[in-house]
């Protein structure tokens, strides 16, 4: 397909931007192409001022017959500007695992959509894409200080999948600490967020294609974390202190259908103490958190408790106890423990089973029975802690309505009152008299009997929601127990909510400290609902005003950017499950204005890594010679050759470097540093420095060498090591960023958490690698780090609230430029910055000026000038930007000064994942449209739509 060429745009952010446009059309191997959706690109400020004018001379003459005459004319003009064209293509679309799945898995109950359905869709996509992505024109004059001159590469074909969301597991409430919520994904990733730092990622395992991780749940009190109780760690709050300290004696526990059960070890990047159920795959998982206790439910139909312990500094998963098979697999769990016990004893597990039933079981121990004789004296307790039996006492059978096969209920919960509230596959959500079996009460989730997939219940135990395949969110509500002697109240359905496309797998209850980023502690949270599914996004509603605020929406970008440039080569590096892409970017512009490419030429090729492991992270060099990449196996590293063909490059021939086995561990992070230096941070909690030796004249590379020669010329080796074991800090969360100087001298690695030690900034020399210092705790979490330009050597860290900090390596302390904003400096800093909705994702030093670096996020990204004086207001480009119109301030909180640049905030790109400089006056910014990511999903439950 032939490049549409456009007339002359001139964009500005502050000051006018060149942009080169790179889209995509088809790429190699991803067979017959779709048909193209054309996105029409932002008009001039002259053109939309001319077609204003135009359109006024027409009203005035046509008078009432203007209307036709406007649309005529905007029809020629979308059809004259559009110069973008997206094309998927079938090798591009969303690749479903195929994994055993049992008769008894959550069925796919959902109906495709007719052609004009799926076009109604469409359009409606279409218009929230254009709501959120489209930027209003404005009547650009020429500042007096410029923010920014650069050219930019715009690319928005590069196709990032996010997966669905398979279940979600928030950490049992404790008012000393924050929440987290760990989110298991399609392609067998689980990610860690936290709601209180703006849904930020603060640890990721990539996991297997093939091992899903389809239930999760939360256990207390094991773990040993050194930071937990190291005394030289300090913190900016008492609060930010006791989260640590909590948190790291959590351990995650997930089970697959594949019949494991296993420890979710965040700090490793990996499964540990994977324990095979003996009876085949665990649809359920519950725990009682306290006594580390998890019981899953099996596909024989048997419930296996396990507890988790700790034995030479390694978790061990042990079998205490079997309930008896109930004849069909075991597919929800809700374990109840007995008021005033502790462990098992006088437990009440609920069991919904395949055949329709929900089974009630009661723990009956001889402890219990020598309680009541008053039998047990001083040590004779222990000989009984062994001796467990569990007691079928009470069978609730669920209505199937005259169909011959049974109901299943995929979601229990129990509440305190003896309550047991069931979601089945007829899309019913029943309350149980869990003492007697009888039904209380029974409502319909939607009307076309889709299943309801999950369940969750207030802290109080006054409000239940529930979801499915329908994805319409329900609250079934009772007033509050005045008495307990009133007896129970009706429930009933008093609101609903449907922000999700396709079906909601998932749902959660988590608490909100802080809304700003912060992680401050708040004495009265506001208890918040969570959803997710098929669509991979996630909703968060108030649970208070679950029907007057609307749910907000968190897009599922990425925290860790999966892209990689390769500056001097010009060549971009793309992260998939099992592979990576390598795209070319276009020749710089000498004259200002667009020019659009063809996609398929800017597709070069891509390394396929064969691994039952997906990729955990990868990087290019600079030179784009070498990629390194690690699964959850081993360490790969690959020389690449280009062919060139009128000085572009058209292809590529990956060859793999041998790499010696104390060198080929798998690793968390990695990064190259100058000189052909390999920064890696391993999974055995240790930081290497390898060296990339190459025999002879490396100029004279080409694509006519061959693999014995290659692997014969080009050896690796080790420069340096460093444990972090030994070092104080915080190691339940992995290092996830690492930040290289441009000397190569210096380097930073950034972990999750708070407190001091997040950031540690380490020097190579002599080939040994030194803790050279690590930065104090800050007032939020920090995000991301990076090294200024220039001779001074400065470091830049960003926290989760957009607080900026800059740190000078020579004196160990806070910049002369942070003693002048203060500290804290979130007090000092303009308002739009501070109520910007997402975190920082990066931080890009400007190339030439070290005065000068840019905060990224997903929606905006905001120019520093430590030059200038922080203004109480930034200045919004562009100025009438729909999103920016939205964030009304009053007019006493400040007035933007046009006179000063600094904090601009850029507004004209969104659904950012990737930005960076790779010159002085060029800048890359890959985004990905929502709209793209909504072709690939899959059809949703046919429903009918009012006016339809």
């Amino acid at each position: 397909m032939a490049a549409e060429k456009n007339n002359i745009d001139s964009n500005e952010v502050g000051v006018p931007v060149s942009e080169g446009i790179t889209s995509s059309s088809k790429k190699k191997g991803s067979g017959k192409p779709k048909a193209s959706k054309q996105v029409s690109p932002k008009a001039t400020p002259k053109d939309k001022k001319d077609n204003s004018q135009n359109s006024k001379k027409d009203s005035s003459k046509k008078g009432g017959k203007s209307s036709s005459g406007k649309k005529k004319k905007k029809k020629e003009e979308k059809k004259h500007l559009s110069g973008i064209k997206l094309t998927l293509s079938p090798g591009e679309l969303s690749k479903k695992t195929e994994a055993h799945t049992p008769a008894c898995d959550k069925p796919a109950k959902r109906a495709r959509k007719d052609k004009s359905d799926a076009k109604k869709s469409s359009t409606i996509s279409r218009n929230e894409e254009r709501n959120r992505d489209e930027t209003l024109d404005t009547n650009m004059h020429e500042p007096k200080r410029a923010a920014l001159n650069v050219q930019v590469h715009r690319m928005r074909h590069l196709n990032f999948r996010p997966r669905a969301i398979l279940h979600m597991a928030t950490t049992p409430f404790n008012s000393e600490c924050g929440d987290y919520i760990a989110i298991s994904r399609e392609n067998g990733s689980v990610e860690l967020k936290s709601p209180d730092e703006k849904w930020r990622s603060i640890a990721t395992i990539a996991g297997m294609s093939s091992k899903t991780v389809d239930v999760m749940t939360w256990l207390c009190g094991v773990r040993d974390n050194r930071a937990s109780e190291n005394t030289s760690l300090s913190y900016s709050s008492d609060f930010h202190k006791s989260h640590t300290k909590i948190h790291g004696q959590r351990s995650l526990i997930g089970a697959s259908k594949d019949g494991t059960i296993f420890v979710v070890d965040f700090s490793k990047g990996k499964y540990t103490a994977v324990t095979g159920s003996g009876g085949g795959g665990i649809f359920a998982l519950s725990s009682l958190p306290s006594d580390d206790l998890v019981a899953a439910g099996c596909e024989d139909g048997a419930i296996r408790i396990y507890k988790l312990r700790r034995s030479d500094s390694e978790l061990h998963l042990d079998l205490v106890s079997t309930i008896p098979h109930a004849g069909s697999a075991v597919l929800s769990l809700a374990w109840l423990q007995n008021s005033g016990n502790h462990g098992m004893d006088g437990s009440v597990i609920y069991a919904g089973v395949a055949d329709g039933t929900i089974r009630r079981y009661e723990c009956k121990s001889k402890i219990s029975r020598a309680r009541a004789k008053g039998s047990i004296v001083g040590r004779e307790e222990e000989e009984f802690s062994g001796n467990q039996t569990w007691i079928s006492t009470v069978r609730m059978t669920v209505e199937c309505f005259g169909r011959t096969t049974p109901t299943l209920v995929w979601d229990l919960v129990a509440l305190a009152d003896g309550t047991v509230v069931s979601g089945d596959s007829l899309g019913h959500v029943q309350f149980w008299d869990g003492k007697t079996g009888t039904m209380l009460q029974s409502f319909e989730q939607n009307d076309k009997k889709a299943d309801v997939l999950s369940l969750a219940v207030t802290p109080d135990e006054c409000k239940v929601f529930a979801s499915g395949i329908d994805s319409r969110v329900i609250c079934i509500e009772r007033p509050t127990l005045k008495n307990a002697r009133d007896g129970p109240e009706q429930w009933v359905i008093t609101q609903a909510q449907r922000p999700h496309t396709h079906d909601v797998k998932s749902i959660c209850i988590y608490r909100a400290h802080d809304l700003t980023g912060s992680l401050a502690r708040s004495e009265d949270p506001d208890i918040m609902l969570c959803t997710g599914g098929v669509d991979t996004k996630i909703c968060t509603y108030f649970v208070k005003g679950f029907k007057k605020h609307r749910p907000k929406i968190w897009f599922p970008w990425p925290t860790k950017s999966p892209i990689s440039i390769a500056k001097s080569a010009r060549v971009l590096l793309l992260q998939r499950e099992s592979s990576l892409e390598l795209h070319m970017l276009a020749p710089r512009q000498t004259e200002s204005h667009s020019m659009i490419c063809e996609e398929e030429k800017t597709f070069i090729g891509s390394l396929d890594i064969q691994s039952s492991h997906n990729i955990v992270c990868s990087d290019v060099s600079t030179d784009g010679k070498y990629v390194v990449a690690s699964t959850g196996l081993a360490l790969l590293l690959f020389k690449v050759y280009y062919s060139l063909n009128d000085d572009r490059i058209t292809d590529c021939s990956p060859v793999q470097i041998s790499l010696d086995e104390e060198l080929k561990g798998p690793c968390l992070s990695v990064k190259f540093a100058p000189n052909d230096r390999i920064i890696c941070v391993g999974m055995d909690g240790n930081i290497q420095v390898l060296k990339i030796n190459q025999a002879g004249d490396s100029s004279k590379d080409d694509l006519t060498n061959d693999v014995e020669e290659t692997e014969s010329n080009v050896t690796v080796s080790k420069e340096g090591l460093h444990n972090l074991q030994s070092e104080t800090v915080n190691t339940s969360f992995p290092v996830h960023t690492i930040a290289v100087a441009e000397d190569g001298k210096h380097f930073g690695t950034v972990r999750g958490g708070v407190g001091s030690g997040t950031v540690s900034i380490y020097r190579i020399e002599n080939d040994c690698i030194q803790n050279y210092w690590s930065l104090p705790a800050l007032e939020a979490p920090i995000t991301c780090v990076a090294f200024l330009t220039g001779t001074r050597q400065e470091l830049v860290a960003t926290c989760s609230n957009f607080a900026v900090y800059v740190f000078s390596l020579k004196d160990r302390k806070l910049s002369a430029w942070n003693e002048k904003t203060g500290f804290p400096i979130t007090p000092n800093l303009p308002l739009d910055l501070k109520r910007l909705p997402d975190f920082p994702s990066s931080i890009l030093p400007h190339p030439k000026d070290n005065k000068k670096f840019i905060l990224g996020s997903f929606g905006a990204f905001s120019i520093i000038n430590m030059a200038l004086a922080m203004p109480e207001r930034c200045k919004i480009f562009p100025e009438k930007h729909l999103r920016g119109k939205k964030r009304k301030l009053d007019k006493e909180e400040g007035a933007v000064d046009p006179n000063n640049p600094n904090c601009t905030i850029c507004m004209r790109y969104n659904s950012i994942i990737h930005n960076d400089f790779i010159s002085d006056e060029e800048m890359v910014i890959v985004e990905q449209p929502w709209l793209s990511v909504f072709a690939t999903l899959p059809g949703a439950l046919e429903r009918k739509v009012f006016g339809t």
